[in-house]
């Protein structure tokens, strides 16, 4: 389809007759000249200059979906220039189907177009007035919004069976007032729920989280923008946020936008620019104490690309938390947050914890989404306090009618189209809004209306005056919302504010009050979809021309900023510059990777490896990307992913990507190939002569020892965990130096070194330096309270873990792994029911838990000592039963950790149940598998436990040396919850053997050590000690066999 313009200069050959040769040169030249400068500004291409006749065609070889349009601008252009050359001419232009011939031109004297398109152009020419410009009817058909015309009598043409319809060329059409806004006609219930919620939160102060549903079209953004308007009359205020589609979007780039509005951030400031602005509006909202961890945090989390980057999400999710309280403890604030279906998981998980852990602020979150979120994301606001979903239905046919009555209120003679309309659009709004907008703008209703909402758009669009079109076509490939600046630079856009009014008049677009771009006006299309059918509009190799030009314009304005990494590797792709959109994936992957936002860091390397031109770059994307998931806790993707690269990788980057796999390995409880994993990585490291990996592979060796727990290899763990710390280059790779310290701790503590286990412990949790890893501060906070409370100081150790309880439940962290290790002093003080309630609380959360049992195997081995100390011994031995076989058949930390202390508690259980026999044989076994793994507390308790049967069974001969020994290696422990019953035991035992001076001795110590514990516990828990049945039988001195 092309466009030709035709031009002559009226009564110019007569008057060349009787002028001077060199002045007809002259004049003809200046002619050219003007004609040629004013087709080529409208993309056409000069096709023959004879005489005084012009000839251009427009949309050969490269058409511009406007090229009518541009024909006719030419044209009337041509024949201004003519006027000041003090000439007159006239000019004709047709629009229609031609062979093009793609390698024409002068040298092989081939036309560019052919056909009766040509031939009629030339005749509506000759039959233009004076200075007028004459088209035909497929030319007004595209242009008459775009042009004024005059009607004309058909044209006799030569060679034509029938006149010529033909139009005067009168000029280009302004645009006039911009359209208002559709009524919301039928949304009057789901209205006032959204109120009555509003109402609700803002009266309670509780937050709200509200999902409208419905498709595209059917009022989810009117309902949301009537109702926006009504509560900022009531001094709320709103903050928005809108997900783009897969391929355009950042990790939490809805979450940006809104942060960026918050705080006055423009997308085109500096990083440094930007994180001065967000810090600045912390302040304002925030505690001083606060203002520099919410703002390092926030800004990880929108992708600022200045801070370090966290070892746990929990901390940038509880900044989002303070940063919306703060804002909201002021002003009532509304969050809404647009086309959530297309949302990466970290967003939707910010957004639900938002919504449950926000506390005493009148909060109310809106998010707007089509009916296939639901399929995504079943579980959606399932768990939450309060949650309301509002599904969208089509309207009634009387709603329907009345919406299309009221839209075409002021539009004469169309009223008899509402009810044609109404069934047409099935009730969807945006429907009867682009029908009643075609009726509006000139389109006649034939018999078939179009039947959906995109066909409508369609037409709509194919009406547009041609620079109007073009301007909506190229801002379809920028986005959503768009920015003139970058429509100038795409440039070929004459008028473009002329055309950018047209389109706001005819609804297609909405300039949007307050730019994000500093200097730049903003406009957002008032519907996706209109952005969709406008895009998909554009020829390929046109789309892909804009891409590169909107991303060498972005790159120019804002650099290679980290929050627009996701947006450039999406234009540079579309453009066809493979390299460029890996550089900008791999970029958008690490602020996905920064910000804890795991399914859109792996997404991004997906996309970088679908476009890697060789295996070196593969290489490179695999490795980051399993790096990616061992950071970012997904053991078992990490384990695969790595596992089917190690072969391919050599040098440091096998070191690094056996670091990684080792990782997951260890939390999916493998120790054998956490093991063959640390040790070729240390190796290698030695290999290649780099310390600080040494130090690293050192300590992962040892905690893949450590786990798997044969004989000597605990003490193996145990020396390369102190050479790692002793060999550790001072401020290299703090996040493994963090890791290593506590999960040696770890190691130390459960082998009895309370002491040093201690300092180590106090050596993470009093760090000065910035969290790493909430995981690990909480791991090491509850060891240090454990170790204080394993050495008699109780109120220290259980204020530290309510602190540690606190500091998790502020987060929104689990609080499973504090609950398991808290149980061990209530336990010891006797405060049962307590102990059971935090017992069963970490059970529940260690269900969700795949690939790592450790959480549940030690709260159901606590369960089995709780049950007992109650006198429940059917839920202990039932608890026992589910949990030994699995114990001692792991390959992880259970094996030994938990199957020690279960043996000691089968033991006990056989005792309390008259089977003396069967307690000397699990006491004894409980010995054999605590030795060798250094389980020193359960040596102990398995000696005196096989002492006290031994003493049943009337063979204190061989119990007495056993309890003495109980008595030696608890006083080596130094744990006064060991301590105290040893000595007990040993007494009970002289007693029976007929020692009653070493008994009353035995019970004089064991007095001592009670003595010790209360005085240094608060009244309410010393009184409840000392009530405790083995407490008074010991502190009553009762003990001696009558």
């Amino acid at each position: 389809m092309v466009s030709v313009l035709f031009v002559d200069l009226v009564g110019f050959t007569g008057q060349s007759e009787r002028a001077d040769p060199e002045d007809v040169r002259d004049t003809l030249n200046a002619y050219r000249a003007a004609a040629q400068e004013s087709i080529q500004v409208f993309g056409g291409n000069m096709e023959k200059f004879i005489g005084d006749a012009v000839m251009a065609v427009f949309g050969a070889p490269v058409s511009h979906g406007d090229d009518a349009e541009r024909a006719v601008r030419a044209g009337l252009g041509v024949l201004e220039a003519v006027a000041r050359l003090k000439l007159i001419a006239r000019g004709g232009v047709n629009t229609g189907e031609a062979v093009v011939t793609v390698a024409s031109g002068p040298a092989t004297g081939e036309a560019l177009a052919m056909g009766d398109v040509v031939n009629t152009a030339s005749r509506l020419q000759t039959s233009a007035p004076p200075g007028g410009l004459v088209v035909g009817e497929e030319t007004y058909r595209l242009t008459r919004n775009a042009i004024k015309y005059q009607a004309l009598p058909s044209v006799d043409a030569k060679g034509k069976e029938a006149p010529i319809p033909a139009w005067l060329a009168v000029a280009p059409a302004l645009a006039g007032p911009a359209r208002p806004e559709a009524p919301m006609v039928g949304r009057d219930r789901e209205l006032a729920l959204v109120t009555s919620i509003w109402d609700g939160a803002v009266g309670d102060r509780h937050p709200h989280l509200i999902t409208v549903v419905g498709p595209p079209g059917i009022g989810k953004s009117r309902l949301q923008r009537e109702f926006s308007r009504r509560i900022q009359a009531r001094g709320a205020a709103v903050a928005r946020g809108r997900c783009l589609p897969y391929g355009e979007r950042a990790a939490y780039g809805a979450f940006t936008q809104l942060v960026r509005g918050i705080a006055e951030i423009y997308e085109n400031d500096p990083p440094e620019s930007a994180r001065a602005k967000l810090s600045a509006a912390v302040e304002k909202v925030l505690p001083a104490t606060e203002v520099e961890e919410t703002t390092r945090y926030i800004s990880l989390l929108t992708g600022l690309g200045v801070d370090e980057p966290a070892r746990d999400r929990d901390y940038l999710f509880f900044a989002a938390r303070r940063l919306l309280e703060g804002f909201a403890s002021s002003q009532p604030l509304l969050v809404i947050v647009e086309d959530l279906h297309w949302a990466d998981a970290g967003l939707l998980d910010l957004i639900e914890y938002l919504a449950t852990h926000v506390r005493d602020v009148p909060l109310v979150i809106v998010g707007l989404t089509r009916p296939e979120f639901i399929d995504r994301r079943p579980g959606w606001g399932s768990g939450l306090f309060a949650h309301t979903t509002i599904g969208l239905e089509p309207l009634s046919s009387l709603d329907s009618f009345v919406l299309a009555e009221r839209l075409l209120a002021n539009s004469a003679g169309l009223k008899e189209a509402i009810d044609r309309l109404a069934e047409a659009s099935g009730g969807n709004p945006l429907f009867i809004e682009e029908l009643t907008s075609a009726l509006t703008e000139g389109h006649e209703l034939g018999s078939d209306l179009p039947t959906t909402v995109r066909a409508a758009i369609a037409a709509r669009l194919d009406a547009l005056p041609g620079n109007a079109r073009a301007a909506l076509l190229d801002a379809s490939v920028i986005g959503r919302t768009f920015w003139r600046g970058v429509l100038v630079a795409l440039g070929g856009h004459r008028e473009l504010d002329e055309a950018l009014a047209a389109l706001e008049v005819r609804d297609f677009i909405r300039r949007v009050p307050s730019s994000r771009v500093r200097g730049d006006v903003e406009y957002v299309f008032k519907h996706i979809l209109i952005r969709e059918v406008a895009y998909a509009t554009l020829p390929r190799s046109l789309r892909r021309e804009r891409h590169a030009a909107v991303a060498r314009y972005i790159e120019s304005a804002a650099g290679q900023a980290k929050d627009l990494a996701a947006f450039l590797a999406h234009h540079w792709r579309e453009a066809g510059e493979p390299n460029k959109a890996i550089d900008y994936l791999m970029l958008a992957a690490e602020q996905a990777v920064d910000g804890w936002a795991l399914e859109e860091a792996v997404s991004h390397y997906n996309a970088a490896l679908e476009l890697a031109p060789d295996d070196a770059t593969r290489r490179r994307i695999r490795l980051a990307r399993g790096l990616a998931r061992s950071t970012l806790d997904d053991y078992q993707a990490a384990v695969d992913d790595l596992g089917e690269l190690l072969p391919e990788l050599s040098g440091r980057e096998r070191v690094e990507g056996l670091l990684g796999w080792i990782w997951g390995t260890e939390w999916t409880e493998r120790s054998e190939e956490t093991i063959a994993g640390a040790q070729e990585a240390l190796e290698l490291a030695q290999a290649i002569g780099d310390a600080e990996l040494v130090a690293v592979t050192t300590g992962r060796l040892s905690q893949g020892l450590a786990m798997r727990g044969h004989p000597g290899d605990l003490d193996r763990a145990k020396e390369l965990g102190q050479k790692a710390l002793d060999t550790w280059i001072p401020g290299s790779r703090p996040w493994d130096l963090i890791n290593h310290q506590h999960m040696f701790g770890e190691q130390l503590y459960w082998m009895g070194r309370l002491a040093e286990a201690g300092d180590l412990m106090t050596a993470v949790t009093e760090s000065e330096s910035d969290p790493l890893s909430l995981q690990a501060r909480l791991r090491s906070a509850s060891l240090r309270a454990m170790v204080l409370t394993s050495t008699g100081r109780y109120e220290e150790g259980l204020a530290l873990f309510d602190q540690t309880l606190d500091l998790a439940r502020k987060l929104g962290r689990s609080t499973r792994i504090v609950q398991n290790y808290s149980t061990l002093p209530l336990r010891e003080l006797f405060d049962l029911g307590e102990a059971r309630r935090r017992t069963e609380e970490a059970l529940v959360g260690a269900e969700s838990l795949s690939g790592f049992t450790m959480p549940r195997a030690m709260a159901m081995a606590d369960l089995v000592q709780t049950a007992m100390l109650q006198g429940d011994i059917g839920t202990a031995e039932s608890t026992w039963r589910t949990q030994w076989e699995d114990s001692i058949n792991t390959k992880g930390w259970a094996r030994w950790l938990v199957s020690c202390r279960l043996a000691a508690a089968k033991a006990e259980l056989e005792l309390l149940m008259g089977r003396t026999e069967d307690a000397v044989e699990w006491a004894r076994k409980t010995i054999e598998l605590c030795v060798p793994v250094h389980r020193l507390k359960y040596e102990i308790a398995g000696r005196m436990l096989l002492g006290r049967a031994l003493v049943s069974l009337g063979n204190g001969a061989e119990a007495i040396p056993e309890l003495r020994l109980a008595v030696e290696l608890a006083d080596r422990l130094g744990s006064p919850s060991l301590r105290w019953p040893a000595q007990a035991a040993l007494g009970r035992a002289l007693y029976a053997t007929g020692d009653d001076k070493g008994a009353e001795h035995a019970f004089a110590e064991a007095k001592s050590v009670i003595h010790g514990i209360t005085a240094a516990l608060a009244p309410e828990r010393a009184t409840r000690f000392l009530a405790a049945e083995p407490i008074r039988e010991v502190v009553a001195g009762s003990t001696k066999p009558v």
